[in-house]
């Protein structure tokens, strides 16, 4: 018995701990007072998007920021919205480095910049 305890302990603590919900599935209640409504951070997945008691005449969806504007709000002050998103957003900026930190890490011999500082230096 002594022995399995370290592994349940364990096996508790890896199921408790996860930062991430397992599914993409997303359902939320949302107010329907504004003209648009941001429904996650993420991007949502094209077509996966279902709203209860509401045609699909009577909103569009920017499925990059995922924004849902109406066309015609529903008489519902709320709705319940069911969506998918992709496990990151397709609007987010991505670099690896910036112009900056090439140009003042990295020295090249005989380049104006060396030059600049070598005089600055005297």
């Amino acid at each position: 018995m002594r022995e399995l305890l370290p592994f349940v302990i364990i096996l508790f603590l890896s199921l408790t701990a996860s930062s991430q919900p397992l599914s993409n599935l997303r359902q939320k209640t949302f107010n329907t007072a504004g003209q648009s409504i941001r429904l996650d951070s993420f991007s949502i997945i094209p077509n996966s998007v279902k709203i209860s008691n509401v045609e699909r005449a009577d909103y569009t969806i920017d499925h990059h920021s995922s924004i849902l504007f109406w066309i015609r709000k529903p008489s519902q002050q709320s709705v319940l919205i069911e969506y998918r998103v992709f496990p990151f957003s397709l609007t987010a900026a991505t670099r690896r480095m910036s112009f900056d930190s090439i140009f003042y890490r990295f020295n090249i011999p005989g380049t104006n910049s060396q030059v600049k500082r070598d005089q600055t230096a005297r």
